[in-house]
């Protein structure tokens, strides 16, 4: 039996990976080219990444954002009852407080980088007391071995130094987005769990590439051009972005000259952590480097919309798909469409010494919902699907608007443009593929909605959770 590390780039792009990350490209033992995300944003995507579901039969969407009520016995963990389980992750929606952790038999969340705290200590940071009063906090403060450092940890999560003395000054900030701490803490995870008869499956969420943008000391500063005091923090909404975008030109452009730095940052530390955990680790490795979704940047290329709110373009469904140091028997390249709905057979496969091959089209997406918590209108919290089939991509949402793509492929690049026609009314349904035509399954994710939402954001969580433009 092999370790298998899965590596999620949070909202890393399949173009711009290729571009920014020449180092992972270049040890890549096998490329897939055409890898296709299941949804288009973190929740319903990493579902789907684990269950091989579409998100309107897993049921974890806009509308019941808990990962709790997927039994791990009916993800591909349960075909690997060998290894220990570990996860990893810096992104907000992936943490104990939506259940993601009860994937795992180890789970840590990473602070976000305005981690501003000493360590060994209590603090509010912790996912286990995002939802305590303050008078709870420092009854569990005051009881702690270290109860000065545990109040100083509540003072400082309360006013927020890092922000008073980074975001928006003159100068880099010092951290990232909690990309080296997850890295160090699935190394010691990983070391520590493995043994001659357990192997690990590891599970780790990079959120270096998503929002917020800001430069930070360890970016190459050779590939952009904008000002340390510029942030995306405090910037317009996604959807002001798009309904306006000639007002916020050279806010996307500082934006995506951030987003490919990023990249090339996590190109950088991952390779160099790839090395690290090769040498430590008495199985053989195999690392799995894919995203949850892509983003778009506002070029005509993206169809002109604006990050990863209500959409299903190829910016956000087209992501990396690289393996390095599979068994033997992996192509070096594959250029045919595949798909995350097969991402845990391919990690199985992989755990067992085994060779997997991927289905034929068709291949099906789908995002049910706004990303956020304020939908906004009908338009952003409509539920969309697709298709690609026959050398096409046929996109249809809730509101009746269809647009076919005639998929081109490069074959230089291996980049697959599009051109579009319209297409009115609704396609026909393929029941194998949906198995609730798509009106009936927004009522029904709709329904799943209680009146009060059993996951109160509050504190640090909403304050995550805002940052990283959901709010």
């Amino acid at each position: 039996m092999r370790n298998v590390v899965l590596l999620c780039f949070d909202t890393v792009r399949k173009d711009y990976f290729d571009e920014f990350a020449p180092r992972l490209t270049e040890r890549a033992d096998t490329v897939y080219h055409q890898c296709r995300a299941a949804s288009g944003w973190s929740v319903p995507s990493h579902a789907s990444m684990f269950t091989g579901e579409l998100p309107h039969v897993h049921g974890v969407h806009t509308h019941a954002r808990d990962f709790t009520q997927i039994d791990p016995l009916e993800t591909f963990l349960a075909d690997l009852p060998e290894h220990a389980r570990i996860g990893v992750s810096a992104n907000a929606y992936a943490s104990r407080y939506y259940g993601f952790d009860s994937f795992f038999d180890t789970f840590v969340q990473v602070p976000h980088a305005d981690a501003f705290q000493f360590d060994h200590a209590l603090s509010p940071k912790d996912p286990d007391l995002w939802e305590v009063g303050y008078r709870e906090y420092v009854r569990c403060a005051l009881q702690n071995p270290r109860p000065i450092r545990s109040l100083a940890n509540g003072v400082l999560a309360k006013v927020n130094p890092y922000d008073l003395l980074f975001s928006g000054r003159p100068w880099p900030e010092p951290q990232d987005k909690g990309t080296k701490k997850a890295l160090s803490e699935a190394t010691s995870r990983i070391v520590s769990a493995e043994c001659p008869d357990r192997p690990v499956f590891a599970f780790l969420n990079l959120m270096e590439a998503h929002m917020p943008m800001y430069h930070h000391r360890e970016m190459n500063r050779d590939l952009h051009s904008v000002p340390n005091s510029w942030t995306s923090k405090d910037g317009p909404s996604a959807k002001d972005v798009n309904r306006h975008p000639a007002q916020y030109h050279e806010y996307v452009r500082n934006y995506e000259q951030l987003y490919s730095a990023s990249i090339e940052y996590l190109d950088r530390v991952v390779d160099a952590w790839i090395d690290e955990i090769q040498q430590q680790t008495e199985h053989p490795t195999t690392i799995v480097i894919t995203a949850d979704h892509g983003e778009n940047l506002g070029s005509a290329a993206n169809e002109d919309r604006f990050e990863h709110h209500s959409s299903l373009s190829e910016a956000i469904l087209h992501v990396p798909l690289v393996l390095v140091n599979p068994p033997d028997g992996y192509p070096d390249t594959e250029t045919k469409l595949v798909s995350h709905l097969e991402l845990g057979e391919l990690l199985v496969s992989l755990a067992r010494g085994e060779e997997h091959s991927f289905g034929d089209e068709p291949i099906p997406a789908e995002v049910i919902g706004h990303t956020g918590e304020n939908p906004g209108g009908a338009y952003w919290d409509r539920l969309i699907r697709c298709v690609y089939a026959d050398q096409r991509k046929i996109r249809w949402d809730s509101l009746g608007t269809t647009a076919v793509f005639d998929l081109i492929l490069d074959t230089e690049t291996r980049a697959i443009r599009t051109t579009a026609n319209a297409l009115d009314g609704f396609p026909a349904e393929d029941t194998s593929l949906f198995e609730v035509d798509i009106l009936a399954t927004k009522r029904r994710a709709l329904a799943c909605e209680p009146d009060t939402d059993e996951h109160v954001v509050e504190g640090e969580q909403k304050r995550q959770l805002a940052q990283l433009g959901y709010l």
